[in-house]
């Protein structure tokens, strides 16, 4: 039947087939074109889709996949960043804490990080603690360094931590260095983190830098006269004139010592207590430094006891240790 909607005729060639007896079925029979074109069939199809029928194949256009990616070079990060700076008094022994720093740097990546640290005089690394324990990985084994500390390859998974213990080592500079006219010094460096790709014949790639800072201050030691007694006289610069004196009385007059510096000066006194009729009743002493900007002072008592009639002179060194006197 003839649909209303014609799309497409469609033609097929149907070969009639012929069954050969039983008894030749196993023999051949071979056919000219003629006989063939004769046995041949034509059937017509005409019609059209049916109306809830699917519709015809439509190709597909080509998938376009965007990708974007942002490289991010490895680093670690300090908990606290103050711990790099350094504020050292000349007057301090070696041993003090102010001498020592613990840095510790976390792995914030999501990425296990293989790294040593390094860092250049007058800092030293004296000492590296991970968080996790270390395997045995395809890095040679450390060998020591001069100081001591074997510069190891570590390998720190994410969200994991390793304390670096940091040593100021004291310059040749402030070593040799005259402290009466030695100037407050400035030393800058780098804790050096250089990290490893993950086979040990490739050359490290990223190398992250983190600031190191020292502030070096020698303590300042300055002495004035102290005008708090009408018998006092001051003659000229740091001269004190006690003026006539009883050989069987005495009189007592104070020295002002003033540290103006931020480091606290350890002053001593020069010489004998007691000399040429003078005597110092206090020898030696610590004076802190500034804070908000005051000056810290100490006052020392000077008493002259004449044992004779005459005139009497006397120079009194005040100096501080490590520093300007």
């Amino acid at each position: 039947e003839e649909a209303p909607q014609a799309v497409k005729a469609l033609r097929i060639n149907i070969p009639e087939k012929k069954r050969s007896p039983r008894k030749n079925r196993k023999q051949k029979k071979m056919y000219s074109e003629e006989e063939l074109a004769a046995m041949e069939k034509s059937v017509v199809l005409r019609g059209a889709f049916h109306p809830h029928a699917g519709q015809p194949f439509v190709p597909m256009t080509p998938l376009t996949v965007n990708l974007t990616a942002a490289s991010v070079a490895p680093r670690l990060e300090p908990d606290d960043r103050k711990q790099m700076l350094y504020t050292i008094y000349a007057c301090n022994p070696l041993s003090h804490s102010q001498y020592h720093r613990h840095v510790t740097l976390t792995n914030l990546m999501n990425v296990p990080l293989t790294f040593h640290v390094v860092c250049k005089r007058p800092f030293a690394v004296v000492g590296v603690e991970p968080s996790v324990p270390q395997l045995e990985g395809p890095y040679p084994k450390p060998m020591l360094t001069p100081h001591g500390f074997a510069k190891q390859i570590y390998t720190l998974p994410p969200r994991e931590a390793v304390e670096v213990a940091l040593d100021f080592v004291t310059p040749e500079q402030t070593q040799e260095a005259d402290p009466d006219v030695a100037e407050d010094l400035v030393f800058k460096s780098n804790l050096v983190c250089i990290f490893r790709p993950s086979h040990p014949e490739l050359e490290p790639s990223f190398t992250q830098l983190l600031p190191l800072h020292a502030d070096y201050f020698f303590p300042t030691l300055q002495v004035a006269p102290t005008l708090d007694s009408t018998r006092s006289r001051v003659t000229g610069g740091n001269c004190v004139d006690f003026g006539p004196v009883h050989i069987q009385a005495a009189r007592t007059l104070r020295v002002t010592l003033t540290n103006p510096s931020v480091a606290p000066a350890h002053w001593f006194l020069e010489g004998d207590a007691e000399a040429e009729g003078f005597v110092v009743e206090t020898t030696k002493g610590h004076i802190e430094g500034h804070g908000l900007g005051f000056h810290q002072t100490e006052k020392v008592e000077v008493t002259f006891r004449p044992r004779a009639a005459k005139e009497f002179k006397r120079t009194l060194v005040f100096k501080t240790k490590k520093g300007r006197s």
